[in-house]
């Protein structure tokens, strides 16, 4: 056989070949032994230590020399001397047995293996590798290198401008590009490490910058030109923040600012704006305009978001009202202890603003611990001094009557004016009079009584200084004018004066107290136990009814029958007491409510015509007779002015008269008789209790006929059946008054309540129809 090396295909390693066991090759084969074998043996050998080679990589090294590992030569240069040696008459004797001991002896001089290779693999396993273990280099030009991954290295040094726009985009990028003539200069450029391809045309506008030239993107195609000829008009405006900033190149763009101001803000980042590029405000609109590399647009833009804010979502306001002093002198006095005339350091950071309108303060600052400690200073300066000047006041009143305030008040202060004087056009022209306090949800004062505090409680009373009014002169006194109109006070005074004003005011305007009042009238017939009337009946022991005694009911002297204060419990027992032995007929029973120092009138009858006045002409005998009518009013009448006083005690002015109409028998006159029986008092008793007037006695003659029926009515003959009698009756007027104090709202829901109870406790008529059968 030549002994040429010869390269054989690749043979699977472990790979089971025929009949044969498994042929496993270590790195380096031993071929120093002479082998004897079969040419079958010989041939099983050659594609077994054929396989060991293609077992290895493709490509492997030998450790020593460096060049490929080829064992098929010295296996093929073997055999032949193994052949030589033999001779060809061996060869056939080799076939059997002896050809397998052979093999078996050669597979012995390649051993040892590792015993995980000699382990029979039924399936093929590969593991396929990229083959690469260095990295390749593209070398288009020696100053710019492009990686497989597409990353660029640039390596310029004095290079020709042109030279480096072509290697960076036409042949790194593969751009189309256009270069003006007028574009020159020198380049020295290098990255220590790769760009990104993404990155590459923003480092290349940097080096153009530096150089007064621009890129600019147009219709598809890369222009290089001068930075002058670039911002005008070469590039489309693009709204900020755009992608392409960072791939189309020089640029005109448009930021919209939200929260700033533009014109303020670009005095902020013109500095940082580099020289030869164009900014520009729109006010107008609210725009900063900028032309310049992508790269320098992205940092502007960043900055103006570092700008633009809600800057009135971080910052405080406040607004505190002036009591008492001036708005425009506090907030002077703020800015000297604040501001010091612009050499303090918090100088911008507070802000006072006077506001005329509502004689307030409005304070501004970045940080609301500042808005705290204007407070606390407000609080301290808000004081008026009595050389301010007299001003005019309003105070609205809340639940009086402005007439009676302003009554009060005058005398008090000792003024000329009328209390009752109204001021539609009091104040001078075109001055308007300063609100004072919160206006009555009504007009009227018993509408508005009812939703304001209760007595004790002061009105929320706020004092301002109107625009235009100013500080009047100091001559005069104190004037108090009532706005019936408004329910208000007009007041002329300086600013201390009007504090006592203020102060009186509160305990003046206050809630007035409600009364309800419970009265009952009743008719007392007089009997035998009641010959002498009610007060005998009760003082004489012939009754078994003891009152409670009460110490604070009194009953003026005036009176001409009797009084007792009683408790309520022993009212109810009166009544009681009188129907077991008399009759008792209940007139009225009246419930009404009064304000506190009002009058309340309660009327139940009818008015009944009263001739007054008859006149006739003397001069002509027949002339009409004419008579002057008037009209009275009869039945029950009760009026009651209840006052209160701070303890509870109640004070009632009581004038009670019933009223009955007959015929006259005294005179000619065609004009019908009034019979009244009346009382008028002043009682004083507890909230709750009852006090009892009686002791107004009538007697009256009543007749009465009885007959039999149509026999008594014969003409002449009648008076045979029918007889006519004449009795005496006597009655007494018992009057029972029970005041309670209704102080709040609460109270006078338990009257209504307990009014409502009383209603439905009444059981319904039941009548009983009967149906026809």
């Amino acid at each position: 056989m030549d002994d040429t090396p010869v390269r054989s295909p690749p043979v699977r390693p472990n790979r089971p070949f025929g009949g044969m066991s498994h042929v496993h090759c270590r790195p380096k084969c031993r071929t120093s032994h002479r082998l004897v074998v079969h040419w079958g043996g010989i041939l099983a050998l050659f594609l077994g230590l054929a396989a060991c080679a293609g077992a290895r990589p493709d490509g492997e090294l030998s450790p020593s020399t460096g060049a490929p590992v080829d064992l098929v030569p010295k296996v093929a240069a073997t055999a032949s001397q193994t052949q030589s040696d033999s001779g060809p008459g061996q060869a056939g004797a080799h076939s059997g047995n002896s050809g397998n001991t052979r093999k078996t002896d050669v597979l012995a001089d390649l051993s040892p293996l590792s015993d995980d290779i000699l382990l029979p693999i039924k399936e093929s396993e590969i593991v396929r590798g990229t083959g690469v273990f260095a990295r390749r280099i593209t070398h288009k030009r020696s100053d710019v290198l492009i990686g497989e991954d597409g990353d660029v290295t640039l390596n310029f040094v004095n290079a020709d401008i042109r030279e480096v726009v072509d290697a960076v985009l036409g042949q790194a990028l593969g751009l189309s590009y256009i270069i003006d003539p007028k574009v020159e200069g020198q380049v020295t450029a290098r990255t220590s490490m790769p760009v990104p391809r993404q990155a590459v045309i923003p480092v290349l506008e940097n080096i153009l910058a530096l150089n007064g030239a621009a890129l600019t993107f147009q219709d598809g195609i890369y222009k290089v030109v001068t930075i002058q000829e670039a911002a005008t008009g070469l590039t489309t405006p693009v709204v900020a923040p755009s992608r392409e900033m960072r791939t189309r190149g020089f640029g005109i763009h448009v930021i919209p600012v939200r929260y700033a101001s533009a014109q303020a803000l670009s005095e902020v980042l013109r500095p940082f704006v580099g020289p030869g590029r164009v900014f520009r405000v729109d006010a107008a609109r609210n725009l900063l305009i900028f032309a310049g590399t992508g790269p320098e647009a992205k940092d502007l833009i960043d900055m103006v978001r570092v700008f633009d804010v809600d800057w009135m979502a971080g910052m405080s306001f406040a607004l505190f009202p002036v009591q008492v002093a001036d708005a425009k002198a506090v907030v002077k006095d703020l800015e000297t202890v604040f501001l010091q005339e612009g050499k303090s350091p918090l100088a911008g950071l507070v802000r006072f603003v006077p506001i005329e309108r509502l004689n307030a303060v409005l304070v501004i600052s970045p940080q609301p611990a500042y808005i705290d400690k204007a407070e606390s200073w407000i609080e301290r300066l808000d004081r008026g001094g009595e050389g301010a000047g007299r001003r005019i006041f309003v105070y609205h009143v809340q639940n009086g009557r402005a007439s009676d305030l302003a009554e009060v008040l005058n005398k008090i202060f000792e003024t000329t004016q009328a209390a009752s004087q109204e001021v539609g056009t009091g104040l001078a022209p075109g001055l308007e009079p300063a609100a004072i306090g919160t206006p009555p949800a009504s007009g009227k004062p018993d509408e508005a009584a009812a939703t304001q505090p209760q007595a004790g409680a002061a009105a929320d009373l706020r004092v301002s200084d109107t625009t235009g009014i100013g500080t009047i002169s100091e001559s005069g006194n104190i004037r108090i004018i009532a706005d019936e109109r408004n329910n208000a006070l007009v007041i002329l005074a300086t600013t201390g004066e009007y504090r006592m004003i203020e102060a009186t005011l509160k305990r003046l305007d206050i809630t007035p107290l409600q009364v309800l009042i419970e009265v009952t009238i009743a008719e007392v017939t007089l009997n035998d136990d009641l010959r002498y009337g009610l007060q005998w009946f009760f003082n004489s022991g012939a009754s078994s009814i003891t009152f409670s005694t009460l110490s604070s009911g009194t009953v003026s002297s005036a009176f001409p029958g009797f009084s007792y204060a009683l408790s309520a419990a022993d009212a109810r027992v009166i009544l009681n007491a009188l129907t077991e032995i008399t009759d008792v007929r209940v007139i009225s029973s009246p419930q009404l409510m009064v304000l506190d120092n009002q009058s309340a009138r309660l009327q139940v009858g009818d008015e009944v015509p009263i001739a007054t006045q008859t006149a006739v002409s003397v001069s002509d005998p027949q002339a009409p007779i004419v008579n002057s009518i008037e009209f009275r009013d009869t039945g029950v009448i009760l009026e009651v002015t209840p006052r209160v006083n701070a303890g509870g005690l109640v004070t009632l002015e009581v004038l009670q008269e019933v009223s009955d109409v007959t015929e006259t028998t005294t005179s000619d006159l065609n004009s019908p008789t009034i019979q009244q029986r009346s009382i008028r008092s002043t009682v004083a008793v507890q909230s709750g209790d009852t006090v009892a007037l009686g002791g107004l006695i009538q007697d009256r003659n009543e007749e009465s006929t009885s007959g039999l029926p149509l026999l008594s009515d014969i003409p002449i003959f009648g008076n045979l059946f029918k007889s006519t009698s004449n009795a005496k009756r006597r009655t007494e007027l018992l009057v029972l008054i029970t005041p309670r104090v209704v102080r709040d709202q609460r109270e006078a829901q338990e009257v209504t309540e307990e009014l409502r109870k009383r209603l439905t406790g009444i059981s319904p008529l039941e009548t009983k129809i009967k149906t026809p059968r």
